[in-house]
C-alpha cells in the first residue's frame, strides 16, 4: 500500500514533472546507524553498490525513466532503446540486475545523467535511484541536436532481490 506522499511522488514522475522538495523530503526516512561491515541502512532501505556498464546520449527514450533489467525479456526491451553499437551483458542474474536510467529528449548536446546512489526498499519493493542531471552552462555553445542521455549500471549481488519498481530521485538537483 502506498502512502499519499508516495502516490503523489509517483504521479509526478509519471507526468514527467519534477517533484517539489517537500514531496522528496516526505519520501525520505530517518537514518539508522550501521556498522562499517554492513551496507548503509535507512529504516528499511538498503544502500546498494553498483558499477557502470554503459552510458551515452543517443537513446530513443523520449521521456524520463528508470527500469530494472532482471530477465532476458527486460534486456530485449532496454536494448531496443539504445544505439545499435551498444552491447550489454547477457548474463542476467536476478540477484544482480542491471538498472537503466533515461533522461529523456534534450534540445542540445551537453546534457548527461548519472546515478549517484541506489537504495532498495523491500517494504515497497522499490529501487530508489538518485541521479544527477547535467546541463550545458548558460550561454555555452552547444550543438543544436536532439539528445537523450542514458546510463546503465549493474547492482552488486545482495541476497534475494525482489524489487519490481524503479523510482528516480534528484536529491542533489541539477548540476
Amino acid at each position: 500500500m502506498l502512502t499519499p506522499s508516495q502516490f503523489i511522488f509517483i504521479l509526478f514522475l509519471a507526468l514527467g514533472v519534477p517533484p517539489s522538495p517537500a514531496h522528496l523530503s516526505a519520501m525520505t526516512t530517518p537514518t539508522v546507524v550501521a556498522s562499517a561491515a554492513t551496507p548503509h541502512v535507512t529504516a528499511t532501505r538498503v544502500q546498494r553498490e553498483f558499477m557502470l556498464v554503459a552510458a551515452g546520449t543517443e537513446a530513443s527514450a523520449v521521456g524520463r525513466g528508470c527500469s530494472i533489467v532482471s530477465r532476458l525479456e527486460d534486456l530485449a526491451r532496454i536494448t531496443g532503446l539504445l544505439p545499435g553499437s551498444v552491447r550489454l551483458p547477457t548474463d542476467i542474474d536476478p540477484r544482480s540486475p542491471l538498472v537503466a536510467i533515461f533522461a529523456g529528449e534534450r534540445p542540445t548536446a551537453g546534457y548527461s545523467i548519472s546515478i549517484r546512489s541506489v537504495e532498495e526498499d523491500p517494504a515497497t519493493a522499490s529501487l530508489l535511484v538518485d541521479v544527477a542531471d547535467t546541463a550545458p552552462k548558460p550561454g555555452a555553445h552547444a550543438a543544436q541536436v536532439m539528445t537523450s542521455p542514458w546510463e546503465i549500471v549493474r547492482l552488486k549481488p545482495n541476497g534475494d532481490f525482489q524489487t519490481t519498481n524503479c523510482i528516480l530521485t534528484t536529491k542533489g538537483g541539477l548540476r
